[in-house]
């Protein structure tokens, strides 16, 4: 399948596998097929000209205590958040954008836990927000280089 588009983009930020790890099997070889996956849609768009921004997954709220699959997504979402971040640093064309350091939900307090995120994955509009500047400032960056 040959695919045509009207416009040519210069950069394409990609944000990728969060409801993956939400919804996939939990085995090692699902983790590396999400990896993979992301990695490849990164070189799709390096081979129609555009540059990437990689933006590394998000973590969740949840207790170990509470449910039994928060440990080993926890476990999957920090294996295929550094598979991702060797290739970033590994390919000129992609630049990192490492939301799961810069907005981390470890050590919030209650007052940002609400402000920023819904209960689980999702992220609140104010979250979004915050996720769109540390996205920006990241993208502005490697557009500067």
């Amino acid at each position: 399948m040959f695919l045509t588009a009207r416009e040519r983009y210069g950069w394409i930020v990609i944000l990728g596998g969060t409801n993956d790890i939400i919804h996939r099997s939990h085995e090692r070889e699902a983790w590396d097929n999400i990896a993979n996956d992301i990695i490849r849609t990164h070189k799709l768009a390096h081979n129609y000209g555009a540059k990437t921004l990689l933006v590394t997954i998000p973590g969740e709220k949840c207790s170990d205590e509470d449910d039994s699959g928060c440990a080993i997504r926890k476990e999957e979402r920090s294996y295929i958040n550094n598979q991702l971040r060797r290739y970033a640093m590994s390919d000129s064309l992609t630049v990192l954008c490492d939301a799961a350091v810069k907005m981390p939900r470890i050590n919030r307090t209650n007052y940002e836990e609400k402000f920023y995120w819904e209960a689980g994955l999702h992220l609140t509009p104010m979250g979004y927000d915050r996720l769109s500047e540390v996205v920006y400032k990241d993208l502005l960056w490697g557009i500067e280089q």
